[in-house]
């Protein structure tokens, strides 16, 4: 009966800890899919940003509105790759707490790491 219970809480704390590459602003976790004034309503402003285009091809496309909409129009297009805005935001914690690294293309989050 005690090793049940065990394994019951261990799923528990599984199902309510956040994902490894999810940051954390106050109460607030952000992930993939959310905007950029998200991010900045529950985060603030970032340490450092980066903006940079890219040309990509809709399967190196990691947002999936974006891809949609992207398939779309090469579909009534020649075009192969698409000119794509990549923004990073990096928001350093003081303490122990790592520096993340959120990545946006079009304004979407599409990827949040450690920044170091």
């Amino acid at each position: 009966m005690k090793s049940n219970n065990l394994w019951l809480l261990a799923i528990l704390l599984l199902m309510l800890t956040s994902p490894a590459y999810a940051l954390r602003c106050g109460s607030k976790i952000v992930d993939t899919g959310d905007s950029k004034a998200r991010i900045q309503r529950i985060c603030g402003a970032p340490s450092e940003t980066f903006s940079r285009y890219v040309l990509r091809s809709p399967d190196q496309i990691r947002n999936r509105k974006l891809r949609k909409r992207i398939l779309n129009a090469a579909r009534s297009s020649r075009q192969k790759k698409f000119e794509i805005r990549i923004d990073e935001w990096i928001y350093h914690f003081s303490g122990r707490k790592k520096s993340k690294r959120i990545i946006f293309e079009e304004g979407v989050v599409v990827d949040v790491r450690d920044a170091d």
